[in-house]
């Protein structure tokens, strides 16, 4: 891995039948997912992206709300600074809470690691760009166009 190149990292979420997890774009009334990469002095910068969410009138909040139900996947693009030691170290943060019908849970704070070795290619990488059908999520403070990122040209 070289200096500016960028890592797609997978960050899934199992969800109980019965209950939903609130996309980070969902509108204000539900705690939406809030997903950052923790500050390493080998990531220059990162974006979050999330499949379609499902929109949903929500009896809890009495509105309409973006969530996903059984199982969900966020990719995380990080681009690699100039500083790269033997072994990469990302870790998510993440705060969700999730809601059934007539219940919500209180919210949850989580951090999931893993480490990759910058001299050695990711053999077997699942997601080596952020395919089509995934949205960028707008970090705090930005407005989401909600543009879905173009499929790459075949080349």
């Amino acid at each position: 891995m070289a200096a500016g190149a960028k890592v797609i990292l997978q960050l899934k979420a199992t969800i109980d039948e019965g209950w939903h997890l609130y996309s980070p774009t969902t509108p204000p009334g539900p705690i939406p997912t809030e997903i950052k990469l923790e500050a390493s002095p080998a990531v220059a910068s990162y974006k979050v992206y999330q499949p379609e969410p499902k929109r949903v009138f929500d009896p809890n909040f009495k509105q309409e709300s973006f969530s996903f139900e059984k199982e969900v996947v966020f990719l995380i693009e990080a681009t690699l600074s100039s500083t790269l030691p033997d072994t990469l170290d990302f870790t998510a943060a993440s705060r969700y809470q999730v809601c059934s019908d007539t219940l919500c849970l209180r919210p949850v704070r989580r951090n999931s690691t893993v480490s990759l070795n910058s001299k050695t290619p990711a053999a077997g990488a699942a997601v080596r760009s952020v395919p089509a059908g995934y949205t960028l999520v707008p970090a705090a403070g930005e407005v989401s166009s909600s543009t879905p990122v173009p499929t790459p040209a075949p080349g």
